[in-house]
């Protein structure tokens, strides 16, 4: 205690003045504590740094996946509207030609009739 005295800056306490030693020259060990402790925060920081990249490496990718998916739902899409409009202009031509069919039928019917009667009166002729 009595060198502490000594080497005290007058008008302080001997255990300030110790305090201010350990301060102004710091223990060695307690330096190595102090950087593992900084590289263990260190190891920390890489962690959490590598696992947001790694969610945003995996948010790109489903982001890419989605916008794949929306392209080729478009296209499907398209493809489809494309589909069903040749299947409805395919539809209109069968009942154009059903129609038209309809009117040779009857044509038909109206031709046959027409050669019926010539038969009866040609048969009615040669009867005579």
């Amino acid at each position: 205690m009595a060198a502490e005295r000594r080497t005290a800056v007058p008008g302080q306490d001997a255990g300030i003045s110790s305090r201010l030693r350990r301060w102004l020259r710091p223990d060695p060990a307690a330096e190595v504590a102090g950087t593992a402790a900084a590289v263990d925060l260190r190891g920390d920081y890489e962690r959490v740094f590598a696992q947001i990249g790694r969610s945003e490496f995996e948010r790109v990718l489903v982001q890419r996946h989605a916008d794949a998916a929306a392209a080729f739902a478009a296209g499907t899409l398209a493809e489809a509207d494309q589909l069903r409009a040749e299947v409805e202009a395919q539809a209109m031509a069968r009942a154009a030609a059903e129609a038209q069919l309809g009117q040779q039928r009857a044509a038909a019917g109206t031709a046959a009739a027409g050669l019926a009667r010539w038969r009866a009166t040609a048969e009615a002729e040669a009867g005579a």
